[in-house]
């Protein structure tokens, strides 16, 4: 995929999020929600978009710890897994231990990578319906949002405060 193909694909899945956020705004249309979630999770743009994205985190590892190379025959690989990927059962987690330095062991799971592929692709469709309902002030893991807004928005708050206790 050239790089305007990747914009044009960026603009249309936005489109997409968009649309579907604000169709989760009335309560009255959450059949709408969901027969739109199912045309995009079946939609081949939206596919194509969600293993762009996710071979574009270099040094993915899955089950086997296979290093994904960014060539297209593993994408279209991976794609073609996708088209399928409710009729497949997700396959088991692979347990890692690793030693901490304060001496105790930490429990890591690694999905396979099919499974990783299709958690983005709902990662994709579901990301607009948590926006809409997420609080306004919440800051915390949430896409977009950092620490140093939650400081800026808290010192615009205080200052407010300031400034109208100063008037009366």
């Amino acid at each position: 995929i050239t790089k305007e193909q990747k914009k044009l694909l960026m603009k249309y899945v936005v489109n997409c999020q968009v649309h579907l956020s604000a169709l989760s705004i009335n309560k009255d249309s959450w059949s709408r929600v969901f027969y739109f979630m199912e045309l995009l999770l079946n939609s081949l743009l939206l596919q194509v978009y969600a293993v762009e994205i996710f071979f574009a985190n270099t040094g993915s590892m899955g089950v086997g710890s296979k290093i994904l190379q960014n060539i297209s025959q593993s994408k279209f690989k991976f794609l073609q897994e996708l088209k399928n990927f409710r009729k497949k059962k997700s396959l088991p987690l692979k347990w890692i231990y690793i030693q901490k330095k304060t001496g105790e062991t930490l429990l890591i799971s690694i999905p396979c990578i099919t499974d990783r592929v299709v958690h983005q692709l709902f990662v994709l469709v579901l990301d607009p319906l948590i926006e809409v309902k997420s609080e306004i002030y919440s800051y915390g893991f949430w896409k977009g949002r950092s620490p140093i807004m939650a400081i800026g928005d808290i010192q615009k708050y205080l200052q407010s405060k300031i400034r109208k206790s100063s008037i009366h």
